[in-house]
């Protein structure tokens, strides 16, 4: 695991930006150093509120529009020690690639969290894990995440490394927070949504991503799926069991297959129960 740490005083000095601002969003997008490089990273949580117990996503978007392989790429996120991580998988172009995720480190700069890495390319590794990250490639980690406690969390630290060990890039986002209560019926009875709702995307025209805002007034089973003009489904960005509250999700422009999308008008559903919401998007590229 030390040979991981080679770019400690990195990390340290991504630390002193992370702190700095702090947000309550549930996406933002990365600060990416240095700011001549032409690579694109975020970050989304898919919720700020939830319940002791539940799951939260964590879906992290890397894009390399850069005329070179990113090597030597790893993501890293320092979590707090109540935090457990039970599912994580990394995609390039749409397809699951191999990683490494090494036992968390209990060394992190903040006192009470634990450091995690996806390593995607490592030199002198035996091929397991030499997954340049190409030009026009899109890395996307998704991690699901639950709580062993109720209390208010800050997310200090997500970034992503890329150096070919005398020079590198690094993408740092805001701080993010969490709470986890164990009734989301009581304490927020007056916060809760009172229906069912989905928002217009942001931005909108957009290209390469944008995200999608959605309200639940309970806990519900998910579905928000992509369609083109024929009525084709592209993609699904969410099938899942989700608190009340209010979510976001991020579309990346990729289908189902790992391909980019062409330009043109899309539509996305929200689909729970009996409720169904449709709306227009445009991605104009």
């Amino acid at each position: 695991m030390n040979t991981y740490h080679l770019n400690k005083k990195l990390i340290i000095f991504i630390i002193t930006f992370c702190l700095l601002s702090v947000s309550t969003v549930h996406a933002v997008n990365d600060s990416v150093f240095p700011t001549s490089v032409s690579v694109q990273s975020d970050y989304i949580l898919s919720d700020t509120v939830a319940v002791v117990g539940d799951t939260i996503t964590i879906r992290r978007t890397c894009i390399n529009n850069e005329t070179n392989p990113l090597t030597c790429f790893y993501f890293c996120d320092i979590l707090p020690n109540e935090f457990s991580i039970i599912s994580h998988t990394v995609t390039i172009n749409g397809i699951s690639v191999s990683y490494d995720y090494p036992t968390p480190s209990t060394g992190s700069a903040f006192f009470g969290y634990n450091e995690h890495y996806w390593v995607l390319d490592y030199p002198g590794s035996s091929g397991l894990y030499n997954q340049l990250v190409q030009p026009n490639d899109t890395v996307v980690i998704e991690y699901k995440v639950i709580c062993s406690t109720t209390g208010t969390f800050a997310l200090p630290m997500h970034t992503f490394i890329s150096h070919n060990g005398t020079t590198g890039i690094f993408g740092y986002s805001d701080s993010l927070k969490v709470r986890f209560d164990i009734s989301l019926d009581i304490d927020d009875e007056q916060t809760l949504p009172q229906s069912f709702s989905l928002s217009q995307n942001y931005p909108n025209p957009f290209n390469p991503s944008t995200i999608i805002d959605f309200s639940l007034p309970e806990r519900s089973f998910v579905t928000i799926e992509i369609y083109n003009l024929l009525g084709q489904s592209v993609t699904k960005l969410v099938q899942e069991n989700l608190s009340a509250g209010n979510h976001s999700v991020t579309w990346n422009g990729l289908q189902n297959d790992g391909k980019t999308a062409p330009s043109g008008v899309y539509f996305y559903k929200l689909l729970t129960g009996n409720k169904e919401i449709t709306k227009k998007m445009l991605l104009l590229k």
